[in-house]
């Protein structure tokens, strides 16, 4: 299906099925706010693949108004060796921000949409080549 046609659903749930876990492990790294983890399962310390998670609160001023936005980020980095033996650090990037006020049901809602974007069938072409026909 082509995005001019697309869908998100209302409503519904989102599970990933099958596969083998794979263990994430502290990396060890300082993040501001969040944590590095690494899947030490890959021997090869060059294309062992990271997740970085971090968080921005929202703060309070001094007349108790809260200011600012609540922020989650998530960045998964899996190296590739390339033909030529160089390192590709290929990226996936995952970002929320919303307001301090926006209700926890309306934000965890906003996360099915967001799966949805990246995983959902009609998204595939574009996800895969780009394409927005």
């Amino acid at each position: 299906m082509s995005l001019t046609n697309c869908s998100i659903l209302t409503g519904c749930t989102i599970a990933a099925t099958g596969g083998t876990a794979r263990a994430l492990s502290v990396s060890g790294e300082s993040v501001p706010n969040g944590i590095k983890l690494r899947d030490l399962s890959v021997a090869d310390i060059r294309t062992q693949p990271m997740l970085t998670l971090s968080t921005t609160m929202p703060s309070v001023d001094s007349q108790g108004k809260i200011t600012g936005r609540f922020k989650s980020k998530a960045v998964y980095v899996e190296p590739f060796i390339q033909a030529d033996g160089t390192i590709s650090f290929d990226v996936l990037r995952i970002e929320r921000s919303v307001s301090a006020e926006r209700p926890a049901a309306s934000i965890a809602a906003m996360n099915i949409t967001g799966a949805q974007i990246i995983s959902d069938a009609d998204f595939t072409g574009f996800w895969a080549s780009g394409s927005v026909a």
